[in-house]
């Protein structure tokens, strides 16, 4: 049957969707304020339940491997883990990047590389590079917007996503590159992968998987405490 549940938490956007065979039957998607675990598993329940499906007729849970938010990386993979141990079922992991890319070649099939954006903190992006089979020609990585320039990433016939669109504006970069303002990082555009990793048993060890990080976690301290005596 092939009755997957999609989980996607790595930006502000953390989606859940049901799909069947690749077809999604329910989706559900929440601004995230404080943390991912406040949403998702009512998210979970509530595309569940839309689909009048119950937790263990699942045969599969897909998580987005990253990159992204660490925090969000972290609680979906937990999540997604712990809901494979107890019903006994398979995990899947799906490229963050290479699930929009997916999403960009389904509404631009007639263009050669599809850039692949992602929010990161203060001035830096997540960045990647697809071609038209959606294999990497550039791999996930952290990248400064200043740094970037327009002679190094000269991707012919390319479209990319509008992600941390300000800040690429301000610094006038990827101006070249036609830019996509509706196509986002969503648990939409993993039906379809996690499907056809399902059937080939692309599967993740649930000991031993961790998501895409790329970066280490961010702390902020607060101010120090003082000292009672």
């Amino acid at each position: 049957m092939a009755l997957i549940l999609n989980i996607e938490s790595s930006g502000k956007l953390c989606s859940v969707s049901l799909a069947e065979r690749g077809l999604t039957l329910s989706f559900r998607e929440s601004v995230v304020d404080h943390s991912h675990s406040s949403v998702l598993v009512p998210s979970i329940d509530g595309v569940l339940k839309e689909a009048g499906k119950k937790i263990t007729e699942l045969d599969a849970v897909a998580v987005s491997d990253g990159p992204g938010s660490y925090t969000g990386l972290r609680i979906g993979s937990s999540t997604a883990k712990g809901i494979c141990n107890a019903l006994h079922i398979p995990l899947i992991a799906i490229s963050t990047l290479q699930s929009l890319a997916y999403a960009l070649k389904k509404k631009y099939p007639e263009r050669d590389h599809f850039v692949c954006i992602g929010d990161s903190r203060k001035d830096e992006i997540y960045l990647a590079v697809y071609d038209s089979e959606l294999k990497e020609v550039m791999a996930p990585r952290p990248v400064n917007v200043d740094d970037i320039e327009e002679k190094n990433f000269a991707w012919k016939n390319a479209v990319r996503n509008a992600a941390a669109e300000e800040k690429l504006f301000v610094r006038n970069k990827f101006g070249n590159i036609a830019a996509d303002k509706i196509v986002r990082i969503s648990a939409l555009n993993m039906n379809m992968l996690s499907f056809i990793k399902f059937k080939s048993k692309d599967y993740k060890n649930l000991i031993y998987y961790e998501p895409l990080y790329l970066k280490h976690v961010y702390v902020k301290h607060g101010k120090k405490m003082p000292t009672i005596n």
